[in-house]
């Protein structure tokens, strides 16, 4: 019999090993998966009926984490909760890989769903980049983890379908440039995408016979499921380019979204739809920002301001252009508002007035005015016939209070009467000097 000197001393033995050397005690037959993720690479784990989503006929990574560090693990995934028989076993519902020190294996399938470049092994990590084959059966899966031959985690999964779908918001895209000028003009808005799909994409616009005009603001990177994104397409304009509208429909230009990590099919069908596309329709504005742009006869385009707001007794120029192939008369008259001078190209006129417009430049026109009634609204009526046809256009006139008249503060005023004091003083020194000088 061991007495009680010798139970203490055994005691203190087995508090002293378990202290210091833990590790003779935790082996990796203990080990524990703590977490398991699930995902396709540049994309976050999806869920559908509460269960994990393993997409079929595309690349995964299967991130492991353990509570130990082991030598062997091996992942079993079959349709079903059980196991099919080895008869059964097939590539559309049963999967065995495998890493044993340095070697990632695709036991069942000899190596063809299984990327040993991509896995990855750190102490108590294992990432398999594996997949399934796209005709494997669609539902619920089970996952199971062995390590060291002994199972030790069980997971339900559901195998789903590859989905690739975009969805285009905020179009047309409206860009607006100056006519008769060469430059780079961005849209004024920023047409919306979202990935409506479960499979990461790579987005490119394909302008047609537009692509050397047109191209896209940051379009770069991959597209994660439900990723919205923003952006601009900018437009590198032609100094030939007059005044005009241009609707370009969204069966011109595309946005195509193309899907990424597919396994390569073993037939010639393949079940996944790798690319998709949208129609992007455009509107372009050849004009002057702020002014309306009105066709008339033949191409004939007059370009004015619809709404303006000026001060009372404000001297105020406003100017139309008037662009394309035709002799124009036009009479400019107005309400509430004084006209002060017409300049047509440049030159002083009496209204109506007639002459000949190209469609190689703008014709411009200004109208000084100025309006007699404070706090009102004026108007400028515009009159034109072109090859016998008449329109008339109106630009409303919102006119304010009276403009405030300049003040000099106390402060400013002693400033300048001290610098022109300083100025003075110094003239009548240098005439002085010059003097003295002259009489020696």
């Amino acid at each position: 019999m061991i007495d009680k000197k010798n139970w203490l001393a055994l005691i203190i033995l087995v508090s002293i090993i378990i202290n210091f050397f833990p590790v003779s005690i935790v082996s990796g037959n203990n080990a524990k998966v703590t977490d398991l993720l699930i995902h396709v690479p540049n994309s976050q784990q999806l869920t559908q009926h509460n269960r994990p989503v393993w997409i079929r006929g595309v690349w995964h990574y299967i991130n492991i984490t353990l509570n130990n560090d082991i030598d062997e693990i091996s992942i079993i995934f079959y349709y079903g909760n059980n196991p099919q028989s080895f008869d059964e076993k097939d590539e559309t519902n049963y999967y065995k890989w495998e890493h044993d020190q340095k070697n990632w294996e695709d036991i069942q399938h000899g190596s063809k769903y299984i990327k040993e470049e991509y896995c990855y092994h750190q102490s108590g990590f294992f990432s398999f980049y594996i997949g399934i084959d796209q005709y494997a059966e669609v539902g619920n899966w089970t996952l199971e983890i062995l390590v060291n031959g002994k199972l030790s985690s069980s997971r339900q999964i559901y195998v789903g379908k590859a989905v690739t779908a975009i969805s285009l918001k905020t179009i047309p895209v409206t860009i607006r440039a100056e006519p008769f000028e060469e430059g780079y003009y961005k849209s004024e808005e920023k047409f919306t995408v979202e990935n409506k799909g479960n499979m990461p994409l790579t987005l490119k616009i394909d302008y047609g016979k537009y692509s050397d005009i047109f191209s896209t603001v940051n379009l770069d990177g991959i597209f994660k499921p439900n990723q919205v994104g923003k952006y601009s397409i900018l437009l590198n304009s032609r100094s030939t380019w007059p005044p005009g509208v241009l609707k370009i429909e969204s069966g011109e230009i595309s946005l195509i979204g193309e899907a990424l990590y597919i396994i390569p099919p073993k037939e010639m069908v393949n079940l996944i739809e790798s690319n998709v596309a949208s129609g992007l329709p455009i509107d372009l504005y050849i004009g002057h920002l702020g002014y309306e742009l009105e066709s008339l006869a033949g191409d004939i385009t007059f370009q004015y301001i619809k709404n303006l707001d000026i001060s009372h007794n404000e001297v105020k120029d406003i100017y139309v252009y008037i662009s394309g192939n035709g002799q124009v008369t036009i009479d400019i008259t107005s309400k509430n508002l004084v006209i002060l001078k017409i300049l047509s190209g440049g030159v002083e006129v009496n209204t109506p007035f007639t002459f000949k417009s190209t469609n190689t430049s703008e014709y411009p026109i200004a109208v000084r005015v100025r309006s007699n009634r404070p706090n009102s609204t004026a108007y400028l009526y515009y009159d034109l016939e072109s090859s016998g046809e008449h329109k008339k256009f109106t630009t409303k006139i919102n006119v304010g209070s009276p403009l405030p008249k300049k003040r000099y503060s106390p402060d400013l005023l002693i400033i300048q009467i001290f610098t022109l004091s300083c100025v003075i003083i110094l003239m009548i020194y240098l005439i002085y000097s010059q003097i003295r000088i002259r009489r020696r």
